[in-house]
């Protein structure tokens, strides 16, 4: 799953660099931006629960 996010990040920020390089819509760079933000959003939360996991893991 972790692995799947961060593919996904990668494309997301390979998309934003090339938008960078070439003129696009304002359309579509609002689109990967609100892209971006959903993918670090998910990524905070998977990090919330994998560091509640090892806190708990922790008092076995």
């Amino acid at each position: 799953m972790l692995d799947n996010k961060l593919t996904a990040m990668g494309t997301i920020y390979l998309q934003s660099t090339l938008a960078g390089a070439k003129e696009i819509d304002s359309s579509r760079a609002k689109r990967l931006q609100q892209e971006i933000s959903d993918e670090v959003l998910e990524m905070d939360d998977i990090l919330v629960t994998m560091d509640e996991i090892y806190t708990s893991s922790g008092e076995f």
